[in-house]
């Protein structure tokens, strides 16, 4: 019962992450110009206003689009129709709508039965994106907490840390504690610490499906600059922008799921097909 005490407020983070935050939360309105209305004319509007992407209303609804290559072009092409790959709802959860515009330039949002939103890579700057982040790597960090005190219930982690690390753990553990902040070794690892014990766990990686140690080593490391950069507000795109998609696409893995209780079953084979450095 205390694996999945531990377990729980996690999982009901991850409920209302994954529940709360939508596509239209990080979208801008779509400036929208009628069919009949001189292209020439449009596109002078576009240029002089600073639009990336416009909608063409047919019979009062947005049917085509005008789009420029990249943001500082001063071309436009179109009228082009819409692609349903190009779309999505407005209440579609926001992982999902994130792994869809890694796909595409631009996404157009439809409510209300027609499309008045456009969701950019840079929409994930708007403070409900941030907010979303933020959330997905503290459940993260929440998650190797947890998984730690079930692979190495025995506090046998000490023994698989360079020396070095461990050392800075207990220095900032000491530093909580002269400030009145007494706290667990544990708690004062860096994420990429925790997770690089947790990799030596042979079982740990079977159960959350790692195939390679390096890779997820690699991108945890991201993950540590993706959260710097929200904590001094600085700017996810485009380089934090891959990093995010990765996110997106494989929350699953990311967040260390399914059931971390299954990791005290220590009786399992050497898994095969995982790699290392």
């Amino acid at each position: 019962m205390k694996d999945l005490e531990v377990m729980e407020p996690a999982e009901r983070l991850w409920d209302f992450f994954v529940t709360s935050f939508h596509a239209a939360d990080i979208a801008d309105p779509l400036p929208s110009f009628d069919a009949q209305a001189d292209l020439t004319a449009v596109r002078e509007v576009m240029n002089r206003r600073g639009y990336v992407i416009a909608g063409i209303r047919e019979d009062g609804l947005v049917t085509r689009h005008l789009h420029r290559p990249d943001a500082t072009a001063e071309d436009i092409t179109g009228p082009d129709p819409i692609r349903s790959e190009q779309t999505v709802h407005g209440e579609m959860p926001l992982h999902l709508a994130l792994a869809r515009l890694a796909d595409e330039p631009f996404l157009l949002v439809r409510t209300l039965g027609e499309f008045n939103g456009l969701i950019r890579p840079a929409g994930i700057q708007k403070a409900p994106g941030r907010m979303w982040l933020f959330g997905m790597v503290t459940l993260m960090e929440m998650r190797a907490a947890a998984a730690l005190d079930l692979v190495y219930p025995d506090g046998s982690w000490r023994t698989r840390i360079a020396p070095g690390r461990l050392e800075k753990a207990q220095a900032l553990q000491d530093e909580r504690t002269r400030r009145g902040q007494p706290c667990r070794l544990e708690d004062c690892l860096q994420l990429s610490d925790k997770v690089e014990v947790l990799l030596r766990d042979d079982h740990f990686c079977l159960f959350t499906g790692i195939e390679s140690r390096r890779q997820f080593k690699i991108k945890v490391k991201e993950m540590e600059v993706l959260r710097n950069n929200l904590a001094h507000a600085q700017d996810l795109v485009p380089h934090s922008w891959p990093m995010i998609v990765t996110i997106a696409r494989d929350l699953d893995r990311f967040l260390l799921r399914p059931r971390l209780h299954q990791l005290v079953q220590k009786a399992a084979p050497d898994p095969p097909g995982v790699t290392t450095p």
